[in-house]
Order: structure tokens, then C-alpha cells, then sequence
């Protein structure tokens, strides 16, 4: 049995929350009394209601599915395997049809009932301030990490260097170079001192005369070093025998 609600519309337009210049096709889906969906088609969009799971919304009992179709020449209604129709409270048999704006129509197929209406189309309700804030949150991000990327990159191009600059490179080589002429310095004096003791004395120039064999005894102690060593053992000789 159909509802008053199939009356043609005669409510007011409201200018806050619905658009002039725009309609759609309103679409309320009822289980007995409950409502199970709603559903606004734009211009170019389409609905099927029935029990294949191809369908928008299911409806038990719709072996061929209802169509609504909101194309540019009007909303055609295909009812499908519905049992009656209503439009505008007039009852008919179920027959494709075109629903005209400020009409209403209605679709019975068991216990469910389709009612359709085209209306104007809803304004988009203002976000409050916690969505804003979400919405916006990325863009937010975005803009900090990039000012502070700049702020890291301009501080690590301004900053000195935290390892070894040049002065350092050159103390550096500076050392190796005096450490390589210590170390020749000193292989020249060991030179020198291996020259003194085997230089041979003045002494060691006659051994081919009959003094040769006194110069021998004495040739041994032409090196300084060894001459304090020679001194040095006759000391500890003469303290032993005392």
C-alpha cells in the first residue's frame, strides 16, 4: 500500500543549504517503516537496486533490477520487476517512465518500497575547524620541513670545517720534514765517528821501521774513545791490586 509521502513536493526552496542551479535525483530505499538507503544522482549518473551483486543496493526479491537513470535529456525509470508504481499518487502499472522535477514517485517489490524525487542539489556543508586543521595539516608539514631544510643547509654552508683545515696540513709536513733532517744528521755524525776511529795515526805511518812493532802497541789507542777506555782499565786495575 502506498504512503501520502508520493504527493507531489510543495516544499520550499532553501537557499542555505541547496543549490539553483544544479538537481538530483533523490533516491530513499525503505525495508517496511526503516529506512535502508539514500542515494543523490547527478546529472550522467546511474542506480540499480536488486539482488545480483552488480547492484548498488541490494533489494531481496528483484530478480530484474530497478534502474534510475539521470542522462542530459531527464531521469528515466526503468521499474524492472516491481510489483506496482505510484506517481505523483497515482497509481499505475509498472511502466518505464521520466520523473519531472517538483514530482515524486514510488516503487513496490515486496516488502520494499523505492521512492524517488528529483530535488536540488545540496550545498557542501562548511568544515569546522578541527577538519580545516586537518585538511591543512600536510600542506603545514610540507612548509616546515622545507624552511627548515633551508635553515640547515645555510648553517652548513657558513660554518667552518669540524676536521683539518690547511695550517694543519702544514704543521704536519713541516714535522716530517725536520724529522727526516734529524735522521740525516744523525747517520752523518755516526759517519764521522766511524771515520775517526779508523783513521790511522801518525805513528801507524813507520810500521815498516824498526819502531813499527812500539807503533802497533800504540795504534789501538789513537781513537779518543778508545784511549778513555784503556785509561779507565788501568784504574780498575790499580784499585784492584791495592
Amino acid at each position: 500500500m502506498f504512503t501520502s509521502s508520493i504527493a507531489q513536493s510543495s516544499e520550499a526552496f532553501n537557499a542555505e543549504t541547496e543549490r539553483a542551479d544544479a538537481m538530483v535525483v533523490e533516491a530513499t530505499v525503505y525495508w517496511g517503516e526503516g529506512v535502508l538507503a539514500v542515494r543523490h544522482l547527478e546529472r550522467g549518473e546511474t542506480l540499480t537496486l536488486g539482488e545480483s551483486d552488480d547492484c548498488d543496493v541490494l533489494v531481496a526479491g528483484l530478480a530484474e533490477p530497478i534502474r534510475v537513470e539521470h542522462g542530459e535529456g531527464g531521469v528515466h525509470v526503468l521499474p524492472g520487476a516491481a510489483t506496482a508504481m505510484s506517481l505523483d499518487g497515482s497509481v499505475r502499472e509498472p511502466a518505464p517512465f521520466e520523473l519531472r522535477a517538483e514530482h515524486r514517485a514510488e516503487l513496490l517489490a515486496g516488502a520494499f518500497s523505492v521512492q524517488l524525487r528529483v530535488v536540488p542539489a545540496g550545498k557542501a556543508a562548511p568544515l569546522s575547524l578541527a577538519d580545516r586543521v586537518k585538511e591543512g595539516a600536510l600542506a603545514t608539514i610540507g612548509v616546515s620541513f622545507l624552511v627548515h631544510a633551508s635553515v640547515v643547509a645555510t648553517l652548513a654552508f657558513f660554518m667552518p670545517a669540524l676536521g683539518q683545515d690547511d695550517s694543519e696540513a702544514l704543521d704536519r709536513d713541516r714535522m716530517y720534514a725536520m724529522k727526516a733532517m734529524l735522521d740525516a744528521a744523525a747517520v752523518r755524525e755516526q759517519d764521522r765517528v766511524e771515520e775517526a776511529m779508523t783513521e790511522p795515526s801518525p805513528a801507524n805511518q813507520g810500521a815498516s821501521s824498526g819502531g813499527g812493532r812500539a807503533q802497533m802497541r800504540r795504534a789501538p789507542w789513537a781513537s779518543p774513545m778508545l784511549a778513555r777506555k784503556g785509561t779507565m782499565r788501568r784504574r780498575a786495575t790499580r784499585n784492584r791490586t791495592r
